[in-house]
């Protein structure tokens, strides 16, 4: 299991799994499993987070294969887009959120104590910041 969110747009949280390259979607309904279906090929990438990185109420996928970041954008269960966010030299992300409180999620990556957000419009990079030092406290 590698996520979780409304990948189908129906309302109901679904859960997102990888197995080697294929990432599946299954439908949840009533606290069951319902369906599944693939949702992309990811080849050598691997999913790091799950959110709405272009605003349209559906949950999206960010995967990451060594320093390429892509976004996955989903409708229907399916990837309808998917883009180079950047390129993330010795980062890696470490979590997804709306760090600026435009609602759409955006990306956190951590280099070592060095954190940094990536601010997300559209389901593309829209600029950067650093976020600060986390010291002892990594996130992991």
């Amino acid at each position: 299991m590698v996520g979780t969110g409304d990948f189908d747009g129906d309302g109901t949280t679904d859960v997102l799994l990888q197995n080697g390259s294929s990432v599946v979607q299954w439908a949840v309904r009533d606290g069951r499993v319902v369906s599944g279906n693939v949702v992309g090929e990811a080849g050598s990438y691997r999913v790091v987070g799950t959110g709405d990185f272009n605003g349209d109420g559906t949950t999206d996928v960010v995967l990451q294969d060594g320093a390429a970041v892509v976004a996955w954008i989903v409708g229907g269960g399916h990837v309808v887009s998917g883009s180079l966010v950047g390129n993330a030299v010795g980062y890696h992300v470490a979590g997804t959120g709306d760090y600026d409180g435009d609602g759409t999620s955006d990306l956190a990556l951590q280099n070592g104590s060095s954190v940094v957000s990536w601010l997300m419009s559209n389901g593309a990079y829209a600029g950067g910041t650093g976020v600060g030092e986390a010291g002892r406290f990594g996130i992991v």
